[in-house]
């Protein structure tokens, strides 16, 4: 039966609060509190199974196991199951107990796996911290076929103090683990933030799950007339960006994720593999978060990883935190899309004033002119009443008109399409002042190539600003520079006109102040004046650059 262990409770409480308090790490902690615990009690043997909820155990800790069970790398420790480990999931070990024997022992005698040194029975207590179980510790001694009631209410004490501990180093591991990630992620609301078109935003968020979480496996799904296409890959490093649609039957839980709006988690253990997508059968663990915009799912993240335990409720919340940030990114995208638009129906409406205010005008005296002019004509020229120094009078007021109508309608043109920007913002600029009657003394400090998108907002903002001298500063001259500033492009526009006075800059979007702060705005940059009553004015606009590597975004 074996005899009753002899020990000072208080003092092996003591052993192994210090044992504990001496670890950070969990595999650690359980060796050496177990290898205390076995040398404080005068036992031989002992070890701990770790066991999930859903999934099969691990061996955590064992010292001085039997050659037997110890042999080959503890595979007979490591595979299949026992009778300790099949009652604990029955939830018929919820306090210390005795095993009559040990199954793992019994085949080692019969299967002569090697020496049991004398050990046939164990006894089994559960580690819980309050209602939470966290596996089994096993403790044995040649000969022991028995325990006593005072050993197994020390051996519970002693459990309970190591399932607090491990719940304590859980809960310590976890939230290290959560600091890290959330620093990886630290840059990805800035990278989303930048994105104007949506086409981008996939990518950078299947990137972002597989360097910055670590998940060899990702993919976005975004719903498309009922379905959801798959937008982008990542297996392995490798990128695929075939777009392929899929309807709810092909994609399994990634379509429940979505159908539901509710986080899905799976893995090859306890879930049937017909019911995963056919993409990534080969993980161990998979998750799919849906995309929520204004509480409707328009898309799904799917994440997978060869590790079983790599997805757990901290990699869950990152990933939920991946869809929030993509979320937003769309939510942004489609406000700068409402911004361009409106940008667009005010830029059509200052031309269709513009084309009012001046061309139209003019070609109007133009046509009476003509009219009068045909009334001249129709004098005889060898008549007395024949008027040969109006009609050159009236000659000269149709060239003019002609030229002041040619001039505006290519100015309009040019703010349509902006010919000559291929060769350079500050180029486009200086010839479009010239069809202005504007010089324009332009300096760059910038010696790369811009978006194309960055210079073409640019272009806008420097044209209404020389359409503002032109009609306002009573000055043909303007300066302009073009620089880099705090990861951002900076242009400025000076004159040293007449300037616009208090009351002037409250009415700012009849000089088309406002369309140039709202065209800066859009892309995320700032738009500031100043200027005052024959001070000149100056203009700057500030639009960040996003870089990614070594090449700036198109």
């Amino acid at each position: 039966m074996g005899s009753e262990i002899a020990i000072d409770e208080l003092q092996a409480f003591k052993m192994i609060a210090e044992t504990i308090n001496r670890s950070t790490e969990l595999p650690a902690l359980l060796n050496n509190v177990l290898r205390t615990l076995v040398e404080i009690t005068g036992l031989k043997a002992g070890w701990i199974f770790l066991i999930e909820e859903k999934s099969d155990y691990t061996l955590a800790a064992d010292y001085q196991l039997p050659p037997a069970l110890d042999a080959d790398g503890k595979y007979h420790m490591k595979q299949g199951s026992c009778w300790c480990i099949d009652r604990y999931r029955k939830g018929k070990i919820l306090q210390a107990d005795n095993t009559l024997n040990c199954k793992r022992l019994e085949d080692a005698v019969k299967y002569r796996w090697g020496d049991t040194e004398g050990i046939t029975h164990h006894a089994t207590i559960p580690l819980h911290a309050g209602e939470r179980l966290y596996g089994i510790l096993n403790v044995a001694a040649p000969g022991k076929e028995q325990f006593h009631a005072k050993e197994l209410m020390l051996l519970q004490s002693v459990a309970y103090q190591i399932g607090t501990a491990i719940e304590r180093t859980l809960l310590y591991q976890s939230r290290l683990k959560r600091a890290e990630l959330l620093n990886r992620l630290s840059g990805l609301s800035l990278s989303l933030g930048g994105v104007v078109d949506v086409k981008q935003i996939p990518e950078i968020v299947v990137r972002a799950v597989g360097e910055h979480l670590g998940c060899p496996a990702a993919a976005v799904y975004i719903a498309e007339g009922g379905k959801l296409s798959r937008h982008i890959k990542l297996e392995n490093g490798k990128m695929s960006r075939r777009v392929q649609r899929s309807g709810s039957t092909a994609l399994g839980p990634i379509w429940t994720a979505y159908a539901e709006s509710k986080p899905h988690v799976w893995n090859e253990f306890h879930d049937r593999s017909d019911e995963r997508p056919s993409s990534y059968r080969y993980m161990a663990s998979q998750a799919a978060v849906p995309v929520l915009l204004r509480d409707k799912p328009i898309g799904v993240i799917h994440a997978g990883s060869t590790e079983q335990k790599h997805i757990d409720a901290v990699m869950m919340e990152m990933l939920q935190l991946v869809a929030e940030h993509m979320s937003r990114a769309y939510e942004t995208a489609q406000y700068h899309e409402q911004q361009l638009h409106l940008l667009m129906w005010q830029e059509r409406n200052r031309l269709a004033r513009d084309l009012h205010d001046s061309v139209s005008q003019k070609l109007f005296a133009l046509q009476l002119t003509a009219r009068g002019m045909e009334s001249l004509m129709s004098v005889p020229a060898s008549s007395p009443g024949f008027q040969g120094e109006s009609i050159m009078s009236v000659l000269t007021e149709m060239q003019e008109l002609t030229k002041d109508a040619v001039c505006e309608m290519r100015s309009l043109i040019w703010q349509l399409r902006p010919a000559g920007l291929e060769e350079g913002l500050l180029t486009g600029l200086i010839r479009y002042g010239k069809t202005q009657g504007v010089l324009v003394i332009a300096h760059s400090e910038i010696m790369l190539e811009l978006p194309r998108y960055l210079e073409e907002t640019l272009f806008r903002i420097g044209q209404e600003a020389l359409n503002n001298v032109r009609k306002h500063a009573r000055t043909n001259t303007a300066h302009m520079r073009l620089y880099m500033e705090g990861g951002q492009v900076a242009l400025e526009i000076t004159d040293e006109g007449a300037g616009i006075v208090a009351s002037e800059l409250q009415q700012s979007a009849g000089v088309g102040i406002t369309g140039m702060r709202e065209r800066a705005e859009a892309y995320g940059g700032m738009f500031s004046m100043e200027s005052g009553s024959r001070q000149g004015t100056l203009i700057r606009v500030m639009l960040p650059l996003k870089k990614e590597g070594n090449r700036y975004g198109d």
